[in-house]
């Protein structure tokens, strides 16, 4: 069983990450602790902030880390004259919005272009995160994380390696409305995912070495999907009503996520890229 994603209130804000998308906020909530704060400006159904809390949770079954979340209700009173004012108007603050939490000491992995040698691997605490992200990315069809922006943070933990972490999943399913997804669309990206970027490749060689990579990659994605597939209708449930979400939305995804067809594509194309 999933934890429930909590619900808190925001009691202060901080300053703007300005970005080219939702451009987010940091908040304290009523729990103490900081969050990005993303709205979903005048989307209905609230498609990214919808899209960002299913990853969450997906990537929780894929034991992937993910920074934990949060359903934030946010007072358009908090909001500073300092904020952007397309991106931070007060009627995109009249429902809950989504918080991600805010990872003290996280550096953006783009500064980290590729390994040269084998030693190099030692600093993550599993660097094949980074093929099973792009396996991820594969599957919800990521439209956001490729070599030119890879969307992942790196985390030192408490034995000193750092934890490969994604980040941003506005943009998942193709960026598309639900009603229009169709599992038989299904088309591979060739330059666009993060298995193509320079670090990924410099990686490619020390994964090769375990001869079984290939079988054991297929054993982990299908359990993932499976108990992605148990879970769905619970993780649906987390949704705010306000969000709108529908039932027909959930049918929809569902059967475009579970299709066995479709996931052999996903899979071949994970083999391709990473062969």
């Amino acid at each position: 069983m999933l934890p429930k994603i909590p619900h808190y209130k925001v009691i202060s804000c901080g300053k703007e990450i300005c970005t080219t998308g939702s451009s987010p906020v940091k908040v304290i909530a009523a729990n103490y602790e900081a969050y990005l704060a993303k709205n979903s400006k005048a989307l209905n159904p609230a498609t990214d902030i919808i899209n960002e809390l299913l990853a969450h949770c997906f990537l929780k079954l894929w034991n992937l880390k993910t920074p934990d979340v949060a359903i934030l209700d946010f007072s358009p009173d908090l909001l500073l004259p300092e904020y952007t004012k397309s991106h931070h108007r007060p009627s995109y603050y009249q429902k809950p919005i989504f918080g991600s939490s805010w990872l003290e000491g996280a550096f953006d992995a783009t500064a980290f272009f590729k390994a040269n040698t084998k030693f190099d691997t030692k600093v993550f605490s599993d660097y094949n995160d980074l093929f099973k992200i792009g396996l991820f990315d594969i599957w919800v069809e990521n439209d956001d994380r490729k070599p030119t922006n890879l969307n992942l943070i790196f985390l030192e933990n408490n034995k000193g390696k750092f934890n490969i972490i994604p980040i941003d999943h506005c943009y998942i399913f193709s960026t598309m409305k639900y009603q229009d997804l169709k599992p038989e669309n299904f088309f591979p990206i060739a330059n666009e995912n993060l298995l193509i970027s320079d670090l990924a490749k410099s990686l490619k060689k020390y994964k090769h070495e375990n001869r079984k990579w290939d079988t054991e990659d297929k054993d982990y994605f299908y359990l993932c999907i499976s108990k992605c597939e148990k879970y769905f209708d619970e993780i649906i449930r987390f949704l705010p009503k306000e969000w709108n979400f529908t039932d027909t939305d959930a049918a929809i995804l569902k059967s475009f996520l579970f299709n066995a067809e479709r996931n052999s594509k996903v899979f071949a194309d994970y083999l391709e890229k990473t062969s």
